[in-house]
């Protein structure tokens, strides 16, 4: 099945995915309502890059209409544990 848009119009793919290393879906064992999406890219540029163009297509829009709150975005670099 391929993704659409609120509009019906499939998202564009593959996009901007220069950089991208993996992605990890984790469901909240004490509210399964809540998930944490943790992506892997090789530098936050090639991400920015990335969720640019998720906003420009409006897949960001769409996925944010879908939820009880704003996703919440941090950056976190590897310290070698």
């Amino acid at each position: 099945m391929r993704s659409r848009s609120s509009s019906g119009k499939p998202y564009r793919t593959p996009g901007p995915t220069t950089g991208f290393e993996s992605l990890t879906v984790h469901q909240n064992q004490e509210d399964p309502a809540a998930f944490l999406i943790w992506e892997l890219w090789n530098t936050r540029q090639n991400y920015e890059t990335y969720l640019a163009w998720r906003t420009e297509t409006g897949a960001l829009a769409d996925l944010v209409a879908m939820l009880a709150s704003p996703p919440s975005f941090r950056f976190f670099g590897f310290v070698g544990v």
